[in-house]
């Protein structure tokens, strides 16, 4: 036998063999992939599908996804009840309620394709390895005991926001912290039996109850009249990601246009009605502006009025307060079933964002924010490159200076929040360097009179000409044009006990809310969560497609 028939006998009887290699390879390859799945989701990361509304507007449970007919807005609402009703059975969405134009479209009423079929919730990626790292403001995923469907332990995300040891406070929609507040053992209530006052639970287990939160305690509230809680300031990062919008004015009302003032206009003028160009100003639509360029020398003033429409009655609009009303939470249902009404509380932290056009650096920019008796002005001169923050109720002088501001002609994006007694300002995507110089503390209330409730520290009660007649303008001097102009505010938390909530967060455990403080069952109603019950943070949304991003 010739060496070539001796290789080529030699290659049959090899190629056996290697079938063998090729399967076990497969094999092992498989076995490997499907362990190391295991071992992420046992100790790296887990998907978790967000299934209630009681995160949104930041994260969103299963929800239907709207395009306002009036206005153009796109929103979502809440459908969680239709899609996994948890009390009282199914309920089906049949129209909306826009934030933006507050147009009220019940079934009856909507175009085919106005609003879409239900959609899951956000699907995000939680990360195991930092169940023991979570951080204020962070978003965990736990387990818990749900006492509403029968006990089970189930998953729940909210938002961190007591850490251990701390006694956190709710007061018009803000949170407050006092780092270190003693409850005594020894403390008596004042019934018959004398019963202690701040008790502990027989099993150390039992101490995320609500109970051992201590829920409007006595020393809490005389400890905060005291001023010894500090209020919670969201970083920046935090700030945009859990604002909720206001109105944006690039989706306004058609059917409103020329039968009612805009909502932002030059201040004084009622040239919307004549459809003539007011004074020192270009509009590119008298009837319903998105574009306004100053033309002269002097200071001219846009006044923003919060005009929320009466639909039936058009000449009964005014301008009204800013409240708590979160479009997620008010869709038309069938059956109708009773929504909380989530609009009644005034909100006073705002934040202002447009687009500046800037055409030579003889100008300047004021964005201005009323809360009660004070307003807040970002002021930038471009000439100088400065940007400038005023406390007009205190002084026309600025009490906080940057010069890492605009320094040259063009566009830029602005934003200026007044947020948890800390003014933020951002050009572009840019946050300017005041640092904790923008912290104020609110002004101080005149004492009650006999009788009457004593308000609290922090307590700020509205002012009709600032937080009714204007609570947002822009100031323009020189050739500048804004346009792209949105009004958002802040989370609004709610009380449960009353006008001020305080909850202690006993060792090893965590206090978590929820964003949709209205729509939201948390530690508000059901204590705190221990740290053993921690899965981790939650990194990121992976679906839908439209939503992938990091969470904030």
């Amino acid at each position: 036998m010739s060496n070539d028939s001796l290789a080529g006998a030699k290659k049959k009887t090899d190629l056996p063999t290697e079938h063998k290699d090729s399967v076990r390879d497969a094999a092992e390859t498989v076995v490997f992939v499907v362990v190391l799945v295991l071992m992420l989701k046992l100790f790296v990361a887990e998907a978790y599908v967000i299934p209630t509304g009681s995160m949104a507007e930041t994260q969103f449970g299963h929800h239907k996804n709207v395009v306002c007919r009036e206005c153009g807005y796109a929103f979502r609402v809440n459908c969680s009840d239709e899609v996994e009703p948890q009390v009282g059975g199914r309920v089906e969405v049949t129209g909306y309620h826009c934030p933006n134009c507050r147009k009220v479209v019940p079934q009856a009423d909507r175009d085919k394709g106005e609003i879409s079929d239900a959609r899951s919730g956000d699907r995000v990626l939680v990360a195991k390895f930092l169940d023991h790292s979570v951080h204020r403001w962070d978003i965990p995923v736990f387990k818990f005991v749900d006492s509403i469907n029968t006990r089970q332990v189930q998953n729940y995300i909210k938002r961190l926001i007591g850490l251990p040891g701390e006694t956190i406070g709710i007061l018009q929609g803000d949170l407050y912290v006092h780092p270190n507040l003693t409850y005594p053992e020894d403390a008596l209530s004042d019934d018959g039996f004398q019963s202690p006052l701040y008790p502990r639970p027989l099993y150390a287990k039992d101490l995320w109850q609500l109970e051992y939160t201590y829920p409007h305690a006595p020393i809490a509230r005389q400890a905060f009249e005291k001023g010894e809680f500090q209020i919670l300031r969201k970083p920046p990062d935090k700030i945009l990601a859990m604002r909720r919008i206001v109105y944006d004015n690039d989706f306004q009302a058609k059917s409103l246009a020329g039968k009612l003032r805009p909502r932002w206009f030059p201040s004084g003028s009622t040239s919307w009605q004549t459809q003539q160009q007011p004074n020192g100003w270009t509009l590119d639509d008298v009837r319903a502006p998105r574009s306004f360029r100053a033309t002269g020398n002097e200071l001219v003033w846009l006044d923003y009025q919060h005009l929320v429409p009466v639909w039936s009655a058009l000449e009964e609009t005014k301008p009204t307060l800013i409240r708590n009303f979160t479009g997620y939470n008010m869709a038309e249902e069938t059956p109708r079933r009773n929504n909380p009404d989530d609009a009644r509380e005034w909100v006073a932290d705002l934040m202002l964002e447009c687009e500046v056009e800037i055409e030579n650096l003889d100008c300047e920019i004021l964005l201005d924010l009323a809360r009660g008796p004070d307003r807040f002005q970002a002021r930038f001169r471009p000439q100088a490159g400065t940007c400038e923050l005023i406390r007009t109720a205190v002084s026309d002088q600025p009490f906080a200076t940057t010069t890492e501001a605009i320094r040259k002609p063009g566009k830029y994006r602005l934003r200026f929040a007044n947020f948890d007694e800390k003014l933020t300002v951002w050009v572009d995507r840019k946050v300017l360097p005041f640092g904790s110089e923008a912290e104020y503390t609110p002004p101080q209330l005149p004492r009650p009179a006999v009788g009457e409730i004593p308000l609290l520290p922090h307590q700020i009660m509205p002012v009709k000409e600032n937080d009714e007649d204007r609570p947002a303008r822009i100031g323009l001097r020189g050739a500048v044009t804004v346009r792209k102009i949105q009004l958002w505010r802040d989370t609004y938390y709610l009380n449960q006990q009353g006008v001020l909530d305080t909850y202690y967060v006993q060792p090893g455990h965590y206090l978590c809310l929820g964003d949709n403080s209205a729509k939201s069952y948390d530690g508000r109603s059901w204590g705190t969560v221990p740290q053993r019950l921690m899965l981790g943070r939650a990194l990121l949304v992976y679906f839908p497609l439209g939503r992938i991003g990091v969470i904030e």
